[in-house]
C-alpha cells in the first residue's frame, strides 16, 4: 500500500485545524453577503445629540428610587415620538413580570450601547480572545447579539441593517456563558420565552469608561449613532413587514 506523500499529510493537518476554525466562525458570526438597501432617511446628529443630554444630564438622578424621574423621560420619548406621528402605548408589568394586555411580541431589540465608537487599532475588545479572529480590531462597527438557537432571527436583523447605512454591521450567537450576552433588558424578554437580540457597540469591551462618572455625553459619536438609529428602523419596519412563524433555528 503506498504512503500518503508529505504534502498529503501537510494538507490534512491543515483541514483537520482549519475546519473547526470555520465551523465555528459559521455558527457564531453568520457571515453573509445579502444586504439591504441604502436607506433613504436621514436623521440630524445635532437634535440627537440634544436628545441625549437632556436624559442624561436633564432627569437625573433616576433609579427605582428616583422613579419620578423615570417618569419624566418616559414621558419625554413618548411626547416625542407622538410628534412624529407615532402611535404610542404604556405597557404595565406586574412584579412577575406578566403582561396586562398579553401582546405577542414578535421580536424585542434591545439597545445597549449605540453611539461610542473608535477607529484606534486593538479598541475593540472581546470576552474572549479566539474571537479576534472572527471580528474586527477597531471600535467602528455596531453588533446584533443573540443566543445560539437564535441564529434565524439574528441573521435577519443583520442582514435588514446591512446596507441601509455604510456603517458595518456584524453579528453574535453565543451561549449565556459568554460575559456580556445577557446583559440588557433582552434578558427579561428571554426569561419569558420571547425572542429578543441586543444592538450594541458592545460597551466596556470598547467604552473603558462605562458606567463611571467619565462616560459622558459629549465621549460619544453622534454621526455614526444616528446610523444605527436609522439601520435599527429599517430593521424594525423589515420586522413589521414579514411573517415569523419561528424565528429560531
Amino acid at each position: 500500500m503506498k504512503k500518503p506523500s508529505f504534502k498529503r499529510i501537510v494538507l490534512i493537518i491543515w483541514l483537520m485545524l482549519i475546519l473547526p476554525v470555520f465551523a465555528t466562525w459559521i455558527l457564531i458570526a453568520q457571515p453573509g453577503i445579502t444586504k439591504n438597501s441604502p436607506s433613504k432617511l436621514t436623521l440630524d446628529s445635532a437634535r440627537l445629540k440634544a436628545h441625549v443630554v437632556k436624559l442624561s444630564e436633564g432627569y437625573v438622578p433616576r433609579s427605582y428610587k428616583n422613579t419620578a424621574n423615570l417618569d419624566r423621560c418616559a414621558e419625554y420619548i413618548r411626547a416625542h415620538f407622538q410628534k412624529a406621528g407615532a402611535d404610542t402605548a404604556t405597557q404595565e408589568f406586574t412584579v412577575r413580570g406578566k403582561r396586562y394586555q398579553n401582546v405577542k411580541v414578535k421580536c424585542m431589540i434591545a439597545l445597549e450601547m449605540i453611539g461610542y465608537f473608535s477607529s484606534e487599532p486593538g479598541s475593540q475588545l472581546y470576552p474572549i480572545p479566539v474571537l479576534k479572529i472572527f471580528y474586527p480590531g477597531k471600535g467602528n462597527s455596531i453588533a446584533v447579539i443573540g443566543r445560539l438557537d437564535q441564529r434565524k432571527i439574528v441573521r435577519k436583523i443583520k442582514r435588514l441593517m446591512q446596507g441601509a447605512t455604510d456603517l458595518p454591521v456584524y453579528s453574535v450567537n453565543a451561549p449565556l456563558l459568554v460575559t456580556g450576552i445577557d446583559y440588557s433588558d433582552h434578558r427579561s424578554y428571554w426569561q419569558h420565552g420571547n425572542d429578543a437580540v441586543m444592538i450594541t457597540d458592545t460597551a466596556f469591551y470598547r467604552n473603558l469608561e462605562y458606567h463611571t462618572p467619565n462616560d459622558t455625553a459629549e465621549r460619544l459619536n453622534y454621526e455614526l449613532m444616528a446610523k444605527t438609529v436609522i439601520q435599527v428602523f429599517e430593521a424594525v419596519k423589515g420586522l413589521a413587514e414579514e411573517e415569523l412563524p419561528d424565528a429560531r433555528n
